[in-house]
């Protein structure tokens, strides 16, 4: 089992995640389990890609995540991992802050394991 297939099976029981992708900074899928992914994979690349670009030239620290709202209060976010963005389709009727919060604590994990020397610290 490769380790994308790990990540996959551990974001899908973060409470109120309904569907996910994996993209590389270039757009390119990794995996996903969400329908039309490649349509959702262009605006989670483009609009990350814009976002760190404004948070560069403006001096900002980088983003946490993007929240994009669509019908029947189902939202799409967006957040920055390394080399890759993580987007997220939220269940309906799920706090979309505790989500999140779960997520972030997911992928933090996900920093420290990768960089041991890396402190929470450091994320907040």
């Amino acid at each position: 089992m490769t380790g994308t297939d790990l990540f996959s099976q551990h974001l899908v029981q973060v409470r109120g995640v309904e569907g996910f992708m994996v993209l590389r900074n270039d757009g390119h899928i990794l995996t996903h389990n969400i329908e039309q992914a490649e349509k959702f994979a262009s605006l989670a690349t483009l609009s990350g890609i814009s976002v760190q670009g404004v948070q560069k030239k403006l001096g900002f620290m980088p983003f946490r995540h993007l929240v994009f709202s669509r019908e029947h209060n189902r939202s799409l976010i967006v957040f920055p991992l390394d080399k890759f963005y993580v987007g997220i389709f939220a269940k309906v009727g799920f706090n979309l802050s505790e989500i999140i919060e779960d997520v972030n604590k997911f992928l933090l994990k996900i920093k420290i394991k990768k960089n041991p020397g890396h402190s929470p610290k450091e994320e907040e």
